[in-house]
């Protein structure tokens, strides 16, 4: 319906978001790189207060959550987001 409702076709939507999905997955493999190289870690207290705020935001209980999104992966993404903030309190503004 959307392709239908903004005159587009499969091909033509794909080409429209190409270019975004390449430059966020860039992003993501270079964040991943700086965990890797400065050996950015999550806490189990860190991944225990966002499984609490994702319980706390889907209004499910604790232990589904955990079931749903493997502490892997959450650790993982927690990490990309210290990484992020390692980037933004070393950058250097004019």
């Amino acid at each position: 319906m959307y392709l239908q409702y903004t005159g587009m076709n499969r091909d033509s939507f794909r080409q429209t978001f190409a270019a975004q999905a390449e430059r966020q997955v860039k992003i993501r493999l270079a964040l991943e790189k700086i965990v890797e190289l400065e050996k950015i870690e999550a806490t189990e207290e860190e991944l225990d207060k966002e499984y609490t705020k994702l319980a706390e935001a889907y209004k499910m209980d604790m232990d589904r959550v955990k079931g749903m999104v493997p502490d892997t992966d959450l650790k993982k993404d927690i990490a990309v987001n210290k990484a992020v903030d390692l980037i933004r309190d070393s950058a250097v503004t004019e």
